[in-house]
């Protein structure tokens, strides 16, 4: 029980280290395209969970379209190996709605955890 509770601790350590350190290269990202803020829109229940909608606005409320806008994130990668699964973190260089994609999903996991179980929860 004790590697399981060890292993799990590693995880959300490493997923907070996500979310602090891709918080202020999306936010550098966001103003390089004049964006004010980003909706976004999740959904969770029945064990799964998924992003439903990113929006980025401007100070008016329009939306700002981000095509071909890029930036090197925090990403976690996994791999298999003949002693087991193993994650780790390594710079990736996403699409922007990716990359907000991917720190919605960390900040929920660090934030809601369980946010896609049972009944579930939503939110934007």
């Amino acid at each position: 029980m004790t590697d399981f509770l060890d292993t799990m601790a590693q995880h959300y350590d490493r997923v907070r280290a996500r979310v602090a350190a891709n918080k202020q290269a999306l936010l550098d990202a966001l103003r390089q395209l004049g964006a004010h803020h980003v909706v976004m829109t999740y959904e969770g229940s029945g064990d799964s969970g998924q992003i439903e909608r990113v929006s980025i606005r401007d100070a008016q409320d329009h939306e700002l379209k981000s095509d071909g806008a890029m930036v090197t994130v925090q990403d976690e990668q996994g791999v298999y190996s003949e002693t087991g699964f193993h994650q780790h973190t390594e710079p990736r260089t996403l699409t922007l709605h990716e990359a907000l994609e991917a720190f919605l999903y960390d900040w929920l996991e660090v934030t809601q955890p369980g946010w896609e179980i049972n009944d579930g929860s939503s939110g934007e």
